[in-house]
């Protein structure tokens, strides 16, 4: 299992470096290329070899920059907050067989918070209180569910299902 999230790990380190670096013009084009990739992991492993400090060092701010951002975007969408931007349900037999098929999926990811153990070991390094540890890392969890549905309030989205086709 931790040699699945070690790929999609990896995937997505060198995703997000390579939006970060076209974003602010460091690169122009797809920076998703086999040396890039390379040099990147390369880079990191050399990081992270140098101990915990460092890593959370470097990686402080690539998480601000992104946390400001998104808080940002969540802040401005509170005045477009409408429950009616929330979809009524499919029929049963389509939400049935719809959660069937993401099962899988949502195994992986309960299985996945296994490997999110190093912002635990981080927070139980530092706090003497296990108490304490788990009530941040709680709320690291609950502020990063409340951006990410906070756009789901706020979108209006014309659904392509018949059985979504009222008119609001």
């Amino acid at each position: 299992m931790l040699v699945i999230w070690m790929f999609v790990y990896s995937t997505a380190i060198t995703n997000d470096s390579a939006s970060y670096l076209h974003t602010f013009g460091v690169r122009k084009g797809c920076c998703q290329t086999v040396p890039f990739i390379l040099v990147l992991i390369c880079i990191l492993v050399a990081i992270s070899s140098r101990g915990e400090k460092l890593l959370f060092k470097i990686s402080t701010g690539m998480v601000l920059t992104k946390l400001l951002v998104v808080a940002a975007l969540g802040v401005s969408m509170v005045g477009m907050w409408h429950l009616y931007n929330v979809g009524s349900l499919p029929p049963l037999g389509l939400l049935v067989k719809n959660a069937i098929i993401t099962l899988p999926f949502t195994l992986t990811s309960i299985l996945f918070i296994q490997t999110l153990s190093p912002m635990v070991i981080s927070y139980r390094s530092r706090e003497k209180s296990i108490e304490v540890a788990r009530h941040k890392v709680l709320r690291a969890m609950i502020s990063r569910l409340a951006f990410c549905l906070s756009p789901s309030f706020s979108t209006q989205c014309r659904s392509r299902w018949r059985w979504d086709m009222t008119k609001r």
